[in-house]
C-alpha cells in the first residue's frame, strides 16, 4: 500500500475496528473481510455495490453490519476501491462511520409520522362522519318541520267543482286582510270584474297590488269579507278546480329542475308537440329552443338558472297558454321583458285566450295603455277606477311610469 493510502486510511482503521471488532488492515487489504460482517440481508447488495464502486472508483453506501456479539449496526462507508492490474478488487481506502443512532432516529421519525398519519386519517374520518351526521340531523329536522306544516287554505267540506264554461265573474265584498303582526293592509269595500274583462292594476310599491292578486287567486284567504267567482264564494270552490281555471303568475315564476318539455307539460301532460311549439312561438321562445343543444329536452337547472329572467317569464307564460285558464292574473309577470317584447307577448296572450279574464299588475304606462280599465291601488284601497284608451291620461295615474326603455332583468 502506498504512503498516501496509509494516511487516508488512518480514520477508517480506527473507526472500523471500533464498529466491527475486526482489524482494519484486513479490511484494507481484502475487502471480503468487510463483506464477512455485512448483515446477511444486505450481503448481495453490498457485494454489488463494492464491485460497482471498484469500477467507478468511488464508494458511498450505507450497510448493516453484524458485530461478533450479534448486535446489528449501521455503517456509512465512503472510500476509494482499488483494483490490481488484472482488475481484481484489492482494498478500499476511506471512512466508515457508525450511523446507527441517526438511522434509528430516522426510522423512529418515519414510524411516528406513519402513526400520526394513521391517527390523523382516523380523526379526519371521524370528523367527516360527524359533519355528515349533523347534516343528516339538520335535513331530518327540516323534513319534519315541512311535514308539520299545515296549509291555511284548505278545501271546504262543501267544495264544488266548476265547469270551464261557467260565467267567471269576480266580485269582492268588504274585503279586509293583513299579514301577521301588521295592521289592516288591504280594505276593498267592493269590486266587480266581469267575465272576459281585461283589467290593469297599478299603484306605488307596497300599496297592496300583489296582495289583492293573491286574494283573487286564493293564495290567501281574507280576514273578513268574501270573494265570489261565478256567484260562488271562492272558499266553496274545489281547490283543484280553482287551480285549473285560475292561473296566477308572479314576477319570479315557479319552474322545475327538469327539461323545457316537462315544465310545459306540467299543466297539460297530454299537450301535443304542435300545441307546445305554437305556445313557445307566441311567447317568443322559438329561437331560444332552436339554439339549445337538446331542444325541448334541455334541462334548465334548479329554478331555471340556465335561463335569463326574461326567458323564465316567457316560459311560464307559454305554460299558461297551454293551461288555457279562465282567469289569468299576471303579477308583474312580464316585468323582465323590454317594452316591445312585453307588448307582443300581451297581444298574443289576448289573441289566444279570448274568453279569459285578464288581470295584469304593472307600473309601465305603455302596458297600462293596452287595457281599457285601470285600477289604482294606494294605501290598501282602490283609489281610482279609470276607463280610458288614452296614453296621456294613463301617464297621470299614480304609480304609472313613462320610462319603458329597457328591461330590469
Amino acid at each position: 500500500m502506498i504512503e498516501t493510502d496509509s494516511k487516508r486510511a488512518l480514520y477508517i482503521n480506527q473507526a472500523y475496528e471500533t464498529i466491527t471488532g475486526c482489524t482494519t488492515r484486513s479490511f484494507l487489504e481484502n475487502p471480503s473481510s468487510l463483506l464477512e460482517v455485512i448483515h446477511p440481508d444486505d450481503h448481495a447488495h453490498a457485494v454489488s455495490r463494492f464491485y460497482e464502486g471498484a469500477k467507478t472508483g468511488y464508494l458511498d453506501e450505507r450497510f448493516r453490519i453484524r458485530r461478533p456479539n450479534g448486535e446489528t449496526r449501521w455503517v456509512w462507508v465512503r472510500g476509494f476501491p482499488d483494483r490490481d492490474a488484472e482488475g481484481n478488487l484489492v482494498h478500499v481506502v476511506g471512512t466508515a462511520l457508525d450511523i446507527t443512532v441517526q438511522k434509528q432516529a430516522e426510522e423512529q421519525i418515519a414510524e411516528n409520522l406513519a402513526a400520526a398519519k394513521s391517527a390523523w386519517a382516523e380523526e379526519e374520518a371521524l370528523r367527516k362522519v360527524y359533519v355528515r351526521t349533523q347534516k343528516v340531523f339538520a335535513s331530518i329536522r327540516q323534513v319534519q318541520s315541512a311535514f308539520a306544516l299545515r296549509p291555511q287554505v284548505v278545501n271546504s267540506s262543501r267544495a264544488a267543482r266548476m265547469a270551464k264554461d261557467e260565467t267567471w265573474q269576480i266580485e269582492l265584498r268588504q274585503i279586509k286582510f293583513a299579514y301577521p303582526r301588521q295592521e289592516n293592509l288591504l280594505h276593498i269595500p267592493g269590486l266587480r270584474i266581469g267575465p272576459g274583462e281585461q283589467v290593469a292594476i297599478t299603484g306605488e310599491n307596497g300599496a297592496g297590488k300583489s296582495t289583492l292578486a293573491k286574494l283573487m287567486a286564493r293564495i290567501y284567504d281574507p280576514l273578513s269579507g268574501s270573494i265570489a267567482i261565478g256567484g260562488l264564494d271562492i272558499r266553496e270552490i274545489d281547490l283543484k278546480s280553482l287551480r285549473d281555471y285560475v292561473c296566477y303568475l308572479p314576477r319570479d315564476p315557479v319552474l322545475f329542475n327538469g327539461s323545457v318539455l316537462s315544465n310545459l307539460r306540467f299543466v297539460r301532460p297530454g299537450a301535443s308537440q304542435e300545441e307546445i311549439e305554437t305556445a313557445l312561438a307566441e311567447m317568443g321562445l322559438s329561437t331560444l329552443i332552436a339554439n339549445l343543444p337538446h331542444g325541448l329536452s334541455e334541462r334548465i337547472g334548479p329554478g331555471a338558472c340556465q335561463l335569463s329572467g326574461g326567458e323564465r317569464q316567457r316560459l311560464a307564460l307559454a305554460r299558461a297558454c297551454l293551461q288555457d285558464p279562465r282567469i289569468l292574473i299576471l303579477d308583474e309577470a312580464t316585468s323582465c321583458l323590454d317594452a316591445d317584447g312585453e307588448a307582443a307577448v300581451l297581444r298574443n296572450l289576448r289573441s289566444r285566450l279570448q274568453r279569459t279574464t285578464f288581470i295584469v299588475m304593472s307600473h309601465r304606462s305603455s302596458t297600462l295603455g293596452m287595457f281599457p280599465r285601470i285600477l289604482v291601488v294606494g294605501e290598501g284601497r282602490i283609489q281610482e277606477d279609470v276607463r280610458t284608451h288614452s296614453l296621456t291620461a294613463v301617464s297621470s295615474i299614480p304609480g304609472a311610469s313613462i320610462a319603458d326603455i329597457s328591461s330590469p332583468c
